[in-house]
Order: structure tokens, then sequence, then C-alpha cells
């Protein structure tokens, strides 16, 4: 099971992969239709596992293709462990040789962030990643499909000042200006509403 609990990873009997949800709806995806290794990265929602000839890594299960990561590999998955640097890698024996092929950890941080709900955290890490990628020469475009995905994530979770930060960073300054609107109208009315209630309590008092 995944750190949250509520994912279950399964092969049958002709080895196809599933993720099934344990929470309740009762859904399962295929993830591989052959799968010769699998296993959850320790700590995190994230998943490592191998079909015939190609890795294969889920950053985030939450939906949309975006956050797996497919590359050819030669050998066979052992196990994935993290070094003595604290990094995560997976090691592949091809014959006599053993080789170790290092994970995005920044990745796995945010994924897992996304899969436990935890909006503040994976908008920290992304902050981080700008701060770090706007030092670089390349610039920052490999984070841009990651801001896309909080921006969805925040809206649906009514988060709005988290998915006004995102759309700022993508550069969206429509979207941008209307969040803020909203966010400033509804602060509006709770502060109306609770004068109102704060007079009404006061008036019972009196009465």
């Amino acid at each position: 099971m995944n750190e949250t609990g509520d994912k279950l990873l399964f092969r049958d009997q002709k080895l196809r992969l599933y993720l099934a949800d344990v929470t309740g709806s009762s859904n399962k995806t295929l993830l591989l239709s052959s799968c010769l290794f699998v296993e959850w990265v320790a700590g995190s929602d994230v998943i490592v596992a191998q079909s015939p000839s190609l890795l294969h890594v889920w950053y985030h299960t939450g939906g949309g293709s975006d956050k797996i990561q497919t590359m050819d590999i030669r050998g066979d998955v052992l196990e994935v462990i993290k070094d003595s640097a604290g990094r995560t890698m997976v090691r592949i024996q091809d014959g006599n040789f053993v080789t170790e092929l290092a994970l995005d950890d920044q990745l796995i941080e945010f994924g897992t962030a996304i899969e436990d709900g935890d909006l503040v955290r994976a908008l920290s890490y992304l902050e981080r990643l700008e701060h770090q990628q706007n030092k670089s020469p390349t610039g920052n475009s490999n984070s841009k499909g990651l801001w896309t995905t909080l921006a969805r994530i925040s809206l649906e979770a009514d988060e709005l000042r988290i998915a006004g930060r995102c759309y700022a960073a993508i550069g969206d300054i429509a979207k941008v200006r209307f969040l803020m609107e909203t966010v400033r109208a509804a602060e509006e009315v709770a502060k109306t509403i609770s004068n109102l209630t704060k007079y009404c309590t006061i008036f019972s008092i009196l009465i």
C-alpha cells in the first residue's frame, strides 16, 4: 500500500499491474499489461515498475500522464533504495553488473504532497524549484506542467490563493486578477456576515 494507505498495487496471474483505490470506491486502474517488478518508493506515493524493457515511474497517480516517466533499461530491477546521500536510486542488474539509476527526489516530494492533499507543501516545493531554476541559464520551463497541475487541484479544492499564485507563475494574469477579485469579494461577504452575527448577538442580549 502507499504511504497514506488508500491505494493498493497488485499483479494478476498474467502479470498485469493494477492500482486500486481502497477508500470505498473500489476503482482500479490498469497501469501495465506486463509487469516484472513494482514497488512503492518508501515514505511516498510514488510507484516504480518495470515492463520487459522499460522502467516506469509514477510521480503522481492522481490523474494525467504528465507525471509518468518512462525510460529504456537493460536488465532487471532489483530494488528501490536510498543511498548514503539520501538520494532515491533504482538498482538494476544486467548480467554480472549492477547499476543504480537516480530518481527525481524533488518530483517525489511534489507528487507525495499532492497525493496527501498538502497543497501548501506542494506550493513550497514549486517556489523553491522556481528560485533554483531562475538562477539557471535554462530557465524554468520544465516546471510549467507542475504549476498547471497544482493550479487545477487548488481550484478543485477551493484554495483560490494558491491557485492564484500558480497562475501567476504560469503567466496567466487574467486568471490571477479574477481569482484575487473573487477572494476579496468572499472576504467582504464573510466580514458582513460576521458583523451581522455580532449585532444579532448584542441585540438578543439587550432584549
